[in-house]
């Protein structure tokens, strides 16, 4: 017997194939075109130096939380084309910590824009642009910071998001 989704009747065939409201999927799935599936559930970032990858990180939202009183560097794989990673910081501020992204170990540059809110007694907007042959980001003393890389080409991560302290970010 058929059953009914809103105004659409479904059959036991279109109801098995409907994953809207949960289910599993037993077997292989095809996607055709350029169709991509993201696994959305967020990883946990670390508050000292980690490599990220792309089976741990790639498509995934990093949360990363707040540290001590350090540098905190994310070495970068080399970019695939297509291949997503986000990383949140909403730790507030802590002194002397920076936090960095750094594709130099792979050889890799990043291009694009980072929106700065300049917090302090003069603020102000910011806009950061890290250029081809750039392939280090450093967020200064960040009180929260959302950036978002995509893989351009095997060589580049297009990269844009927004950041908020006190100093302005660089790209190097």
């Amino acid at each position: 017997m058929a059953q009914r989704v809103g105004k659409y009747k479904l059959t036991k065939r279109d109801s098995e194939l409907n994953l809207t409201d949960g289910g599993v999927v037993n077997g292989n799935i095809n996607v055709t075109g350029d169709a991509q599936l993201q696994v959305i559930n967020p990883v946990s970032g670390s508050d000292s130096a980690i490599t990220v990858s792309k089976g741990t990180h790639g498509g995934r939202t990093t949360i990363i939380p707040r540290g001590g009183d350090s540098l905190v560097t994310h070495l970068m794989p080399l970019p695939e084309e297509g291949v997503k990673y986000h990383f949140v910081y909403v730790g507030d501020a802590v002194r002397a910590e920076d936090i960095e992204f750094s594709a130099d170990a792979s050889g890799a540059d990043f291009e694009g824009t980072i929106l700065h809110h300049h917090e302090g007694a003069n603020d102000s907007v910011d806009v950061v642009y890290c250029k081809p042959d750039e392939d280090v980001i450093d967020l200064k003393i960040p009180q929260a910071f959302e950036l978002t890389f995509v893989g351009k080409n095997a060589t580049t991560y297009y990269v844009w998001g927004h950041s908020t302290s006190e100093t302005v970010p660089t790209c190097s």
